[in-house]
């Protein structure tokens, strides 16, 4: 949900750079609107939206707050396929704009079940081991093979060994992680021109309810949680996008007697 307010001029002049979009084409060509939005990749969202007739103030009050939750950047950095994207997915998918919410922890309910899986399977975690060098040998035409990720712990060492390596870091990470030997391809050459985002996620709990907006004397009190039980967006906070856990995930994150609990 994105509360935003501005006037009925920069309202019509958004309708119009949206009806101009490929999000149109994709209600009943979307193949086709997808070929048309990867092929602006090399453009920001701003600029996209301006040349539409589109408004600054309407990227700075609706559609920044939106790229801040994609990808943490605002529309003048981020490109207009990302956004046309999620568009055109939430123009022709029944669902696709329907945010689903663990109902408590992660560790509960998302990586904890995906752990348990592994290990019934006979997987095995190398939890609180940090990976220090891919391994890895060169076939006869040149191909890559890694053979192992090399390990350690304080001062212990251990090569783990595995049919298939994933690889999943920040920008910094990997660029540490790669060796530098495959710059040498233009596939992982291109991970350096990578820039990373800092994100600090940040939980605050307060003796009220943040996003019941009706009710004044509902908000006050401890009772019963009340208030949007959804992924919220604005303009006006220094952070754009946000949830109440308390509301979003009371399974582990509502308490009795407290109130909003704000991520």
């Amino acid at each position: 949900m994105h509360r935003c307010k501005y006037d009925p001029y920069d309202k019509a002049r958004n309708a119009v750079a949206l009806a101009l979009s490929p999000v149109v084409r994709a209600l009943i060509d979307p193949d086709g609107a997808l070929r048309d939005i990867r092929d602006l990749d090399s453009i920001s969202f701003s600029d996209w939206f301006l040349s539409k007739g589109g408004t600054r103030m309407s990227i700075q009050r609706m559609w920044d707050p939106v790229a801040y939750a994609l990808g943490f950047i605002d529309c003048d950095n981020i490109s207009a396929r990302c956004m046309l994207t999620i568009f055109s997915l939430f123009g022709t998918k029944t669902e696709a704009s329907l945010l689903r919410m663990l109902k408590g922890s992660p560790d509960v309910y998302l990586s904890g079940p995906i752990r348990k899986y592994i290990e019934d399977k006979g997987g095995r975690f190398h939890l609180r081991w940090g990976c220090r060098q891919i391994l890895y040998d060169r076939s006869p035409d040149g191909e890559i093979l890694v053979t192992g990720l090399a390990t350690s712990k304080a001062t212990d060492k251990k090569v783990v060994k595995a049919d298939a390596y994933v690889v999943a870091c920040d920008v910094p990470g990997i660029k540490r992680l790669l060796p530098s030997q495959w710059r040498e391809s233009k596939f992982f050459d291109n991970i350096y021109e990578l820039v990373g985002v800092p994100v600090v996620t940040v939980q605050l709990r307060y003796n009220g309810w943040v996003t019941e907006l009706q009710d004044l004397e509902r908000s006050r009190q401890l009772r019963q949680a009340s208030g949007l039980d959804n992924l919220l967006y604005t303009p006006d906070a220094d952070f754009s996008c946000f949830a109440d856990l308390a509301l979003t995930s009371p399974e582990d994150y509502y308490i009795e007697g407290q109130g909003s609990l704000l991520q």
